[in-house]
């Protein structure tokens, strides 16, 4: 027989009968009168909540009344007539604003004359006879907006002087009516509600919002008045997130900043806007708790607020107290008579459970591992055995669970800052691209040709910093995903030193800095590295340099040197005269997104991605990059690279022969394109962009919508006899896009070069353009010198391999003329047009 069955035999022999009819009764008893209670609980929640739906729905329908009152009508309809007037609404708005901010004498005199207008001294006398009728400071400010959002009347003077940009007024605008969460309002010196109201005139035009902050005082004085009510109830009330506005059992009437204990907790529906809980409190008490959902009133939809009643199981239960005590009483003395039979078997047996549940307690108090020693073979050690290994299992659980947890808390960090910098990169460089667009396009006539020219110029200033943020976001998650590939080659380091220097010259110069580069000896005149990847980080490093430098200058400077295991390494250190570093920031500045301290990103703008990329870059390249800094002296920069294999190159001995070797960049005229293109796009807009480069440039434009379009308008220029040069092809189309358009071309045997056209950028992107059959690449944004360039490139190679293929058929034994494709041309191949008036068509003209 079992242990477990030998000790409690006895005891279901004795006890079961007694226990059976107790158990019978009190439990019969205890269903009737919880189900009264749940009942008279559930009314007096929907009964408290019902009361303040009421009270709120009748402050609303008061302000409502007084809102579309013949004065507060007609202030609204001039003051919105006197800013229709106005040459730029929005800029004298956002003038006031801002000169209302600085609280100067400008926005005094203006705060004056609307706090003295007519309108807000009636405003302050509702206010007053409102507040004295309640007999207490009921209401707090109250003010009134044009449908501008600019304040007209006002009892108090508010933070700002526009309100469209606030939640609270475009949702009063969008929904009639409009009341905001618990908070606490200066004004009201206390805890109160936003009431705000779309105002309109009698045909139902919108004229503005009135905004007045209700103070919950009598919100308050309906919980406590209905707990009062009954000593053995606490009424609380929730907002919307399940917070406490207030709760009975607190002598505090202000919002308690907690949340309810009901969160998460599993529930029982009682009737369509109630709901049943029960739960152990933190003090091991039972608790059932009616919640009752708001309803609204009239018209009024609700707050979205729930009552919350709450009692303890044990008053709930008291009339059954005695019953159930007697029913202890008999059980207690059957079981004295059990334990003295039971008692060398079960004290055994309680001992090792004693043990079993001591070390229970103390894995829960954190000793994670804890074995529990025991030598005996029944049913109780399999329980033990288990336990040992849950324990083991409880410590990897842990250890995973701080892991993961810090893996999480990490990711959250990192997705705050991403959203809040790239917000900020995003939105402050569209800020002025978006509002110089729209002056040149409301201003046909927009300031003189010098102005235009630099408003352009900041257009695409801005444009081009949104492309650098782009890239830079791209590239970090290439490198992070491990697919950036670094691809040496052998290239002069003092010329790509010098270029950096002649792209930022100008900016340097605009900043009124010296920007020079110094050569130490000796160093070799070529390396074997990666020259794109080293262009990319000297300019990251000398941009940041001359962004932080207010005055002095920034000097890049080459030395050669030794690594820790014997390589040679060519060092390029950048130093500056800037604002410098604090010490405990050296290293964070090469996470993603962080920069020296949180007014950085105000003061000089930048995503912070800079230096992760480059640093991420030079490990890639088998290099270091490291900074030295002091506050007020200026940063260094130093980046460190392999030199590779470089046996048999020379050296450079002096600085004036480093100087010697280095060139000046060039800078080539975009090519003239005497061709006819095929411009495959569907964007109306990429269309005419791509059109006037390329006319502009002296090519003939055809333009086709999709992948069908273009093997249409393919097929029949070589009907035509007008064949064309060369395609352009936007992989991204509805119908049938560039990939299946070119893969069919290609089957037809056209050889017409085809540069995709694609704003996907990656390196898998561009490799599935070259597999399907193009020519050639291009990204977007368009840039006119490129797209040029990769058309030159493409036609003067197209011709060259005609020309290739026209000598090779003269000289074979085929007498027949032989095509290059499938798709007929009417002409033959002239001498190679490259010049300096740039590429000819193999067509005739």
């Amino acid at each position: 027989m079992k242990l477990t069955t030998k000790f409690y035999s006895l005891l279901v022999i004795l006890m079961i009968s007694m226990m059976l009819l107790g158990y019978l009764a009190s439990r019969q008893a205890s269903d009737v009168l919880r189900n009264v209670i749940i009942s008279r609980s559930a009314w007096q929640a929907q009964s408290v909540i019902d009361e303040i739906d009421r009270m709120v729905h009748a402050r609303i329908a008061q302000w409502r009344a007084y809102s579309e009152s013949p004065q507060i009508r007609q202030a609204l309809v001039i003051s919105n007539k006197e800013f229709a007037e106005l040459p730029d609404i929005q800029a004298t708005i956002d003038q006031r604003d801002a000169d209302w901010r600085k609280n100067d004498a400008a926005s005094q005199t203006l705060a004056h004359e609307i706090d003295d207008s007519a309108l807000s001294r009636e405003l302050a006398r509702q206010v007053t006879l409102l507040n004295d009728e309640y007999g207490a400071a009921e209401y707090g400010e109250v003010f009134l907006t044009n449908r501008y959002g600019a304040n007209v009347a006002q009892t108090n003077r508010t933070s700002d002087y526009r309100q469209d940009d606030e939640k609270w007024w475009t949702s009063a605008v969008s929904n009639g009516v409009y009341v905001d969460s618990v908070a606490y309002d200066e004004s009201a010196a206390e805890y109160a509600i936003s009431l705000c109201l779309r105002v309109d005139d009698v045909n139902g035009e919108f004229l503005g919002v009135l905004k007045t902050v209700i103070s919950i005082h009598e919100i308050v004085d309906v919980i406590d008045q209905r707990a009062k009510q009954d000593s053995v109830l606490s009424v609380a009330l929730l907002d919307a997130e399940n917070k406490y506005i207030h709760h009975s059992a607190f002598s505090a009437r202000t919002p308690l900043d907690q949340m309810s204990p009901l969160e998460g907790k599993a529930f029982t529906s009682f009737g369509p806007t109630q709901r049943i809980y029960e739960y152990q409190a933190d003090d091991g008490s039972e608790i059932l708790s009616i919640v009752a959902e708001s309803r609204g009133s009239g018209k009024f939809a609700g707050l979205g607020w729930e009552a919350v009643v709450d009692q303890s199981e044990a008053s709930l239960m008291a009339p059954l107290t005695s019953l159930r005590w007697h029913i202890f009483l008999i059980a207690l003395g059957l079981a004295m008579l059990v334990l003295a039979v039971s008692w060398i078997v079960g004290s055994r047996l309680r001992d090792r459970i004693a043990r079993l549940s001591h070390s229970a307690k103390r894995i829960g108090d954190g000793e994670y591992g804890l074995q529990v020693d025991d030598v005996y073979h029944d049913e109780l050690n399999a329980v033990i055995r288990q336990f040992n290994a849950m324990s083991w299992k409880i410590v990897h659980s842990h250890d995973e669970l701080l892991a993961a947890q810090h893996r999480a808390e990490s990711a959250n960090d990192a997705k705050s800052r991403f959203l809040a910098t790239m917000s900020h990169e995003l939105r402050t460089p569209m800020t002025a691209i978006l509002g110089f667009t729209e002056n040149l396009l409301e201003s046909p006539d927009y300031g003189s040709l010098e102005e235009r020219n630099e408003t352009l110029n900041t257009i695409l200033r801005n444009g081009e910093h949104l492309l650098g943020l782009i890239d830079d976001v791209l590239d970090l998650s290439k490198i992070e995903a491990g697919r950036t590939e670094i691809q040496n080659e052998y290239c002069s380091p003092g010329r790509i030193a010098n270029e950096v220097v002649g792209i930022l010259k100008k900016r340097a110069a605009a900043r009124r800095l010296n920007l020079s580069v110094r050569c130490k000896t000796p160093i070799p005149a070529e390396i074997e590295t990666d020259p794109l990847r080293l262009r990319q980080i000297l300019i990251n490093l000398v941009g940041n340099a001359l962004k932080f430098t207010e005055k002095g200058g920034v000097t890049l400077e080459l030395s050669s040197t030794f690594g820790d295991v014997g390589r040679r390494m060519l060092r390029f250190r950048v130093a500056d005269t800037g604002t410098g570093i604090p010490s405990d920031k050296l290293e964070t500045i090469f996470e993603p997104f962080m920069q020296g301290d949180n007014t950085t990103s105000r003061s000089y703008g930048g995503a912070g991605l800079g230096l992760p990329i480059s640093r991420r870059l030079a490990e890639l390249m088998g290099g270091t990059l490291i900074v030295e800094s002091s506050m007020g002296q200026g940063s260094a920069f130093t980046l460190s690279i392999p030199v590779g294999d470089i046996e048999g190159v020379p050296f450079v001995e002096s600085i004036e022969e480093c100087m010697t070797s280095l060139t000046q960049p060039s800078h080539e005229m975009p090519p003239h394109i005497d061709a006819n293109v095929l411009v495959v796009e569907d964007s109306r807009d990429a269309q005419l962009l791509v059109r006037t480069i390329l006319e502009r440039a002296g090519a003939t434009v055809k333009l086709a919508t999709n992948g069908v379009e273009a093997l249409e308008a393919v097929d029949n220029a070589a009907q035509a006899a007008e064949p064309f040069d060369v395609i352009i092809m936007d992989m991204q189309m509805p119908i049938m896009d560039g990939f299946t358009a070119t893969q069919k071309l290609r089957k037809l045997g056209c050889t017409l070069p085809i540069i995709a056209l694609t704003a996907q950028a990656m390196e898998e992107d561009r490799q599935r353009c070259l597999d399907v059959g193009c020519s050639d690449y291009q990204t977007k944004p368009i840039h006119r010198k490129t797209l040029l360039k990769k058309l030159h490139m493409a036609l003067r190679s197209h011709q060259q391999e005609e020309t290739v293929s026209t000598g090779s058929t003269s000289n074979g034994s085929n007498n027949g003329t032989t095509q290059s494709r499938s798709f007929p041309r009417s002409s033959s191949a002239e001498p190679d047009g490259d010049s300096s008036s740039g590429v000819r068509s193999s067509r005739p003209r």
